[in-house]
């Protein structure tokens, strides 16, 4: 004769994600990954084709710019975007725009 012990419940998928997942911002490959996956509702899709987060380290996220002119026109908008980018990941408090390499 086996005992076994009476298990609770099953967990639904909404109670199980975030037991698996723990605190994913506390991770900056997580956090990376959730900003790149949500880039185009964040920033827009035009500008999602010109730019991508590129390293978070820190509190600093480093974005990565398709030219000299989108990095121009984005130091205008560093208030607006970065406002953006909290609602994802709070403890981002400074972003720089990185020009992408043409080689």
């Amino acid at each position: 004769m086996s005992i076994r012990k009476k298990t609770a419940r099953p967990l639904s998928i909404a109670e199980l994600i975030p037991q698996v997942l723990g605190n994913w911002r506390s991770d900056p490959k997580l956090s990376l990954a959730a900003l790149n996956y949500q880039w185009g509702e964040i920033v827009g899709r035009p500008l999602a084709r010109e730019t991508h987060p590129l390293h978070l380290k820190g509190n600093r996220l480093t974005i990565a710019v398709s030219n000299p002119a989108w990095a121009n026109d984005l130091q205008l908008l560093q208030t607006t975007l970065l406002a953006r980018i909290r609602e994802v990941i709070p403890e981002v408090s400074e972003i720089r725009f990185q020009t992408r390499s043409s080689g």
